[in-house]
């Protein structure tokens, strides 16, 4: 099993709203198969 690719990054809005999506993704080789895992996560921070 090995993971090609792993990448997350977050958003983070303007002024006082503070929305944080996190977005990762990783792209996994493992027996010849290629499989991507892709997980969005939406929170609302307090400032």
């Amino acid at each position: 099993m090995k993971t090609v690719s792993s990448i997350e990054y977050r958003v983070y809005s303007e002024e006082d709203k503070m929305w944080v999506i996190s977005v990762g993704w990783r792209i996994v080789i493992a027996d010849r198969k290629i499989s991507i895992e892709y997980r969005v996560k939406k929170d609302k921070g307090n400032s």
